[in-house]
């Protein structure tokens, strides 16, 4: 015999019937290694909902405007961290400390991430965070 149940229409676990005056409609029996896993806290990412009458986790969808003003976020975040590696790049070339590379090649480094930082820059001031982001350098 099953100790716990679930409400798909209120995302809620029961035990114990007999306490309960009134109880969802479309109540259903799950397992103890069911209620286990989706009464605690959700994986990154998920939330709780139901699929088939039974718990599941499902996908956060992020509203429009929420989306928006994530990627405004990190647009900004990768703008400082293209200017940090911008600033370390010039020192390097300035002080001339090619060890374990070469100046060409940080020349071109600098110039990837000064173009990134230039997309950026345009991005951040369209100030629309519902257009893609320009791809992150590594």
């Amino acid at each position: 015999m099953t100790n716990y149940y679930f409400s798909a229409s209120t995302l809620g676990f029961y035990v114990d019937l007999n306490r309960y005056k009134n109880l969802p409609s479309d109540i259903v029996a799950i397992a103890d290694e069911q209620y286990v896993e989706f009464s605690g806290i959700p994986p990154q990412g998920k939330k709780l909902g139901a699929s088939d009458s039974q718990p599941a986790w499902l996908d956060i969808v992020k509203t429009p405007e929420e989306q928006a003003a994530e990627n405004m976020t990190t647009a900004a975040s990768e703008y400082d961290r293209a200017t940090v590696n911008i600033v370390a790049l010039n020192e390097q070339i300035e002080d001339e400390d090619y060890a374990g590379t070469t100046e060409e090649a940080v020349k071109t480094e600098l110039a990837a991430w000064t173009d990134y930082r230039k997309q950026l820059r345009t991005y951040i001031k369209a100030g629309d965070g519902t257009q893609r982001l320009p791809p992150a350098l590594i």
